[in-house]
């Protein structure tokens, strides 16, 4: 990856919503994790990521937490992997 100026970056907050958890289980372990600079994992065709990720972003905002740029934030903090 370094050869083609690639860095591979790793998340910090699993939600582990692949295990089918509910919405409030998936927004509960995203809570108890997060921080300034989290990459948040999440799958897609998880069962119930259409109604946790409204829950979500709701709580991260109350928390006064945003999207930003990944990959200068989390160099800073170690979790990338290259």
């Amino acid at each position: 990856m370094r050869e083609q100026s690639m860095r591979c970056i790793q998340w910090d907050v699993d939600s582990l919503d692949w295990k089918d958890l509910s919405a409030q289980e998936i927004l509960n372990r995203v809570n108890k994790s997060v921080q300034n600079g989290s990459i948040l994992l999440f799958h897609n065709n998880s069962k119930h990521i259409l109604d946790a990720l409204p829950l979500v972003l709701e709580s991260l905002k109350e928390k006064g937490l945003r999207g930003g740029a990944g990959f200068r934030i989390n160099i800073q903090r170690g979790l990338y992997c290259g």
